[in-house]
């Protein structure tokens, strides 16, 4: 016995030298500050001397003709970018320049130098990242040749409409209007053209360094007439160069532009460039980028980014990917798609691009295509936002513009046409005081504000709607407080409150004002109507509905959940559960007697190996906390130094009802409280269909992933790879093994692939639906099944990746792993393994089939560990 101890003691030892655990807490970043004058203007000639450095190396160690380069090499610079806070080891490159915000911009020979040198410097603990000095460029296309943009006309964007508005709010007097300031980070600006001359204001010049950014190409000139095109004299637009005169830069001299930008104070950048981004796989964005755009935000300035021109998805450009950035899509004047704009999730919004006419050199005009035509349309709109709205938050200026946009039928193109009609009109009326939330209101019958108050507009009109919206983003279950009247028909004419289309309340008949609250069942960006409909059989009373004081407010659920989960809590009782504001967690009842209780709960789906985690902290003098699942008590705590995380695995599956429980010892205010709360798949449960449980080998260079409720390999844009995991079950002749899978790759070139013992059942490639498959088993006997994709050295098309669902066996397996049958994996199980792999006891005692874990044919000592770690729960 001693030695089996003894064995069991080295096995563990072994165990806990090479086992990581990932952690699975719920933390929050944070919150940067903007910066102060005095540091703005430190870090702006610490910028300035920077780039000098960097502008000198360039001149003398590169070869800058990048027209003359292929762009989407991204090491045709040979040069790369570094963060890191320690010294770093420049050997094999012929120049350096550091020194500033821990970046260093190192210079190679060839492109091959430069690559490899990134790859070492990206495996340095100390290195935040590193990155191709890419070549980016303008995002026009081209066109022909004359000005006024119909963008900007009553059909679209309307800013007439609006500007008339606001020279009547500044008392018909523009010297009341702040000034704002529109960072064109560009090619320069043609700095004598009549029309551009009288509103720029001193910007800089990153591509020779100096304070000239004289325009030698038109785009910057023309993007620049196009914000001014758009807004009154109190909007200035500072050009800064960071593209050379055939249209190509950096992202050193780019990132250089954002930085003095927002520095100087500009309230908006307009960045009408990019540049390939998929260096760093789908949907990932560039560190630079995102430091930089976020520090813009931090310090007030809103940037708008083009989408690009490749008729792609923009989340493979940057900086258009870049989640912050205010991305721009393009639209022609019959209100669809360009044809060369990029689109998808990361778009934010779309605005004119086609054929739009501005400035161009030597004082002319001309016609130009492109999202770089489009993205000054929503640069000028936010230059009229902050023109009313001068302190508005950079990230509050997006919302209210994303929320303005009109719905143009095109689901990919973000929240849909940059329009700014009315786009101030019922917020001082309709929100309550406090509330900064946007209101608009468009078709045949629009709503009014008269006497201070909204009023819908189709009094008379049978069969009509009048309609007063307001889109915003929203947490989980949050609600939605208002005043309302309603002089109507009863039961004919009705003000219904809408989410997202769904109906949350509903009105009828004489009503004088009373106060509703309504619990919206939506989150994200929620678009949220009051809509006064009349069917065909006349009018009563006024005919109309009134609306005033709407406030939006946060409830147990929206604080309770982690970002982007909607799980609904519920609380009742004489000591409900209520919203800390403070510290934006949900938190139990601090008033109460001596052993009064306060719960909360949540009805959740559940499967067994799902991953249940939250955050929670207590306040406590003898109370405890408890939390159960299906009446299991999975936690029980008292006092707490701080916030702790908690995760639980499930062995649930179905319906789960979770109860967050305080019971107080004391007449004292204590309290607990819960935030972050998140369910989440593993990937065996991910894998396979509700109440099966098996044990998958998913391991080497790209292991497959949890992808919502299902899995799907990972080896995404990586050539000449392979992505794979396998499963061995004993089975009976006439069992079956089922599975659902999908693929979405290149035809022809990267294929999914389903086998059996090596044979294969599916091989198949391009793109399609979910489709089922069943294998049944010949023969009694073991079986190894392995699903993989893919991938020639050839480019990637499509999602570029194959997804599996629902894996189903319809016997009773013997888990892997199990090398007993006793149906659980215990350290029995990893014992009798290892005496197995030393030769200690003959296979009759064990079934083999079901211990070789890595499927190399052998079972041996790693096969041993991986048992072992199964019955720790580590795996």
């Amino acid at each position: 016995m001693k030695r089996f101890k003894g064995l069991l003691a080295a096995l563990i030892a072994l165990f806990m030298v090479v086992a990581l655990v990932p952690s699975f807490a719920f933390a929050e970043a944070d919150a940067s500050r903007p910066l102060t004058k005095a540091e703005r203007e430190a870090r702006i000639a610490s910028l300035l001397s920077f780039m000098t450095d960097v502008t000198e190396m360039k001149k003398t160690y590169a070869d800058t003709n990048y027209a003359a380069k292929d762009a989407s090499d991204l090491y045709a610079t040979a040069r790369i970018i570094v963060k890191s806070k320690d010294a770093l080891d420049y050997s094999g490159s012929v120049a350096h320049v550091s020194g500033y915000d821990d970046r260093h911009v190192i210079q190679y020979k060839t492109a091959e130098e430069a690559e490899a040198a990134l790859k070492e410097y990206s495996a340095l603990a100390s290195v935040e990242y590193a990155v191709p000095d890419r070549i980016v460029k303008v995002e026009a296309t081209p066109g022909s040749d004359t000005f006024m943009s119909w963008g900007y006309g009553s059909e679209h964007v309307d800013a007439y409409n609006y500007n008339q508005w606001l020279y009547a709010e500044a008392g018909s007097d523009l010297a009341n209007l702040p000034t704002i300031i529109v960072a064109v980070i560009d090619t320069g600006a043609d700095t004598d053209h009549p029309y551009l001359v009288d509103r720029l204001v001193p910007g800089y010049d990153f591509i020779d360094n100096d304070s000239n950014p004289e325009d030698g190409h038109s785009h910057g000139s023309h993007v620049s007439g196009t914000v001014m095109d758009g807004t009154f004299s109190n909007v200035k637009v500072m050009p800064i160069r960071v593209l050379d005169d055939s249209g190509y830069g950096d992202d050193t001299s780019v990132s250089a532009g954002i930085e003095y930008g927002f520095l100087q104070g500009c309230q908006v950048e307009n960045m009408s460039l990019g540049g390939d981004c998929d260096q760093f796989g789908d949907n990932v964005a560039h560190p630079l980028y995102v430091d930089l755009i976020g520090q813009a935000y931090d310090n007030g300035c809103t940037v708008c980014v083009a989408a690009g021109n490749d008729s792609e998805d923009a989340n493979l450009y940057c900086p258009a990917n870049v989640p912050r950035a205010f991305t721009v899509g393009s639209i022609d004047s019959d209100h669809t798609r360009s044809w060369f704009s990029n689109y998808g999730e990361i778009v934010d919004i779309a605005a004119p691009g086609s054929n739009i006419r501005s400035c161009v050199l030597n004082g002319g005009y001309g016609y130009k295509d492109g999202t770089s035509m489009a993205t000054p349309h929503v640069s000028a709109a936010c230059a009229l936002v902050r023109s009313f709205y001068p302190d508005m938050s950079a990230d509050d200026v997006v919302t209210v513009l994303k929320g303005a946009a009109v719905d143009i039928g095109i689901s990919n193109l973000g929240a849909g046409m940059l329009n700014v009609t009315d786009l101030f009109k019922f917020d001082s009326f309709v929100n309550a005081e406090g509330e900064n939330n946007h209101f608009t209101s468009t078709g045949a019958y629009v709503w009014n504000v008269v006497g201070g108050i909204a009023e819908s507009g189709n009094a008379g009109h049978n069969n009509s709607t009048s309609t007063l919206t307001s889109k915003l983003q929203l947490g989980a279950y949050q609600t939605v407080t208002f005043d309302v009247k309603v002089s109507s028909e009863e039961g004919r004419d009705f003000l219904r409150v809408k989410a997202n289309g769904q109906t949350v309340y509903e009105l009828s008949g004489e009503h004088d004002w009373q106060t509703v609250t309504v619990e919206l069942p939506t989150a994200g960006f929620v678009t949220v109507n009051w809509e006064f409909a009349k069917d065909a059989s006349g009018a009563s009373g006024q005919d109309k509905a009134f609306v005033r004081n709407v406030s939006f407010g946060r409830t147990i659920s929206t604080v309770a959940n982690a970002e982007g989960r909607d799980v609904h809590f519920a609380t009742s009782g004489d000591h409900p559960w209520t919203v800390d504001d403070e510290e934006n967690a949900a938190r139990s009842a601090g008033e109460g007697p001596e052993g009064s209780v306060s719960v909360m709960t949540a009805v959740i789906p559940l499967a067994s190996g799902m991953r249940l985690g939250f955050d929670y902290k207590v306040q406590s003098s003898g109370g405890v906390f408890r939390v159960r699942v299906n009446g299991q008590e999975i936690l029980s705590a008292g006092l707490s130094s701080g916030w702790q995380a908690f995760e639980y695995y499930s062995t649930v599956n179905g319906s789960a009802t979770v109860e967050f429980i305080y019971t107080k010892a004391s007449r004292s205010a204590e309290y607990a409280m819960v935030k972050g709360f998140a369910i989440g798949h593993v990937f065996e449960s991910a894998a396979s269909a509700q109440g099966e449980s098996f044990n998958f080998l998913n391991s080497g260079s790209y292991p497959w992933e949890v992808y919502g409720d299902c899995v799907r390999s990972t080896n995404q844009s990586a050539s000449s790879s392979e992505s794979a995991f396998s499963l061995t079950l004993v089975m009976q002749a006439g069992e079956t093994l089922s599975f659902r899978y999908k693929v979405s790759s290149e035809t022809n070139y990267d294929w999914f692939d389903f086998t059996v013992d090596g044979s294969h059942e599916i091989h198949v490639s391009g793109a399609g639906s979910w489709q089922t498959y069943t294998f049944t088993a010949a023969a009694s006997r073991s079986y190894t099944f392995r699903w993989a994709y893919s991938k020639d050295w050839s480019v990637s098309s499509n999602d570029d990746c194959a997804y599996v669902d629902d894996i189903s066996y319809s016997g009773n397996a013997v888990a892997q792993g199990d090398a007993d049958g006793s149906g659980e994996i215990d350290i029995e199980d990893a014992l009798l393994v290892l005496r197995y792999a030393l030769g200690l006891t003959p296979a009759s005692t064990l079934n083999v089939d079901k211990c070789d874990m890595d499927g190399n044919g052998v079972v041996d000592i790693s096969d041993a560990l991986a048992v072992l770690r199964m019955a720790l729960g580590l795996i």
